[in-house]
């Protein structure tokens, strides 16, 4: 098995957008969600192909990383992204509120 590191970027504060989240639920490629994006989306009429497919498949990226995280949440609350996800003190909260 060949071996493939990914270098992703992840923004703070973490930016989600939820209509390409929603593409991403129902099993929509990234080349599906870029067409789809660029027939609905009136925001992004004025850029190009390239650069909504390269925001597609970073927030494609970052939804990989957050589901395989959110499948073991004591796994998710200790890594770097859950400061940014939620900030430190909302995920005090939210354990709280849990407990």
């Amino acid at each position: 098995m060949d071996k493939v590191d990914l270098l992703t970027c992840i923004p703070d504060p973490l930016s989600i957008e939820e209509d390409v989240f929603k593409l991403w639920v129902f099993g929509y490629t990234v080349d599906q969600a870029v067409e789809c994006r660029m027939k609905t989306d009136v925001t992004i009429g004025s850029y190009s192909r390239a650069i909504v497919e390269l925001d597609t498949k970073d927030q494609y990226q970052t939804f990989y990383l957050l589901e395989a995280l959110l499948k073991k949440p004591l796994s998710f609350s200790m890594s770097p992204i859950a400061n940014v996800a939620l900030g430190s003190d909302n995920l005090v909260q939210l354990c709280r509120s849990c407990s």
